[in-house]
């Protein structure tokens, strides 16, 4: 039974992260989270699915159990803490936070899972550098 996942960040690398879960039977997509009224039109009109504004709206919206952080680097660790004070599962890449310690806590805190990402072994740039 795939698990309900909202992606937050669609520009940049959130294109790809879309797709990749889209397509995965271990994932049902369920929208796109971005701050940025121009970034939400966008991806409005390019995936299907739900644009929220926020987690917490689209917690209020939608059941959802696990999100993928596809924001700039310097963002990634007010959006975990977020993510996991909503109790959501986060799949990051790296850096996630400035301290290591206090998102493991928070983690722990709210028993929620942090999973830390960083592969490029199929990104073609990076294979060629």
């Amino acid at each position: 039974m795939p698990i309900n996942v909202i992606q937050r960040g669609y520009r940049g690398i959130g294109r790809q992260w879309c797709k990749t879960i889209q397509a995965s039977k271990a994932c049902q997509f369920v929208g796109v989270v971005d701050i940025d009224a121009d970034v939400r039109a966008e991806a409005a009109s390019l995936v299907d699915g739900p644009i929220y504004s926020s987690i917490s709206e689209a917690r209020k919206a939608v059941d959802i159990a696990a999100v993928v952080i596809a924001t700039p680097s310097f963002a990634h660790a007010g959006n975990v803490r977020d993510c996991l004070e909503n109790g959501l599962h986060v799949l990051v890449e790296k850096p996630f936070t400035l301290g290591i310690d206090e998102a493991v806590k928070l983690a722990d805190r709210v028993d929620r899972r942090l999973v830390v990402s960083q592969n490029y072994r199929f990104h073609g740039l990076m294979t060629t550098l």
